[in-house]
């Protein structure tokens, strides 16, 4: 595992307060950071269990998803051309 780089800010005042990396205020960063990743994991583990399990159901909401992006592109090509 790569070592974390740690501002030198934060030594200087870890070395004047030895607690301070105990305290929530300074893992706030790090948590939040791995937070992200293991949502977004969970949610590309979500998404391929769903197309695996149901098949039909995921291609359906994905033509569904094409469908309505095509027709709000449609919709906007359609206002440009009535401006201009």
């Amino acid at each position: 595992m790569p070592a974390c780089r740690i501002p030198t800010s934060t030594l200087r005042a870890v070395q004047q307060d030895p607690t301070r990396l105990a305290k929530p205020q300074a893992l706030g960063w790090w948590f939040a950071v791995n937070l992200k990743r293991i949502v977004g994991f969970l949610v590309v583990i979500f998404v391929l269990f769903w197309i695996i399990s149901q098949p039909r159901s995921a291609s359906g909401s994905v033509n569904n998803v094409l469908g309505n992006l095509q027709e709000a592109g449609s919709s906007i090509a359609t206002f440009l051309t009535n401006v201009f």
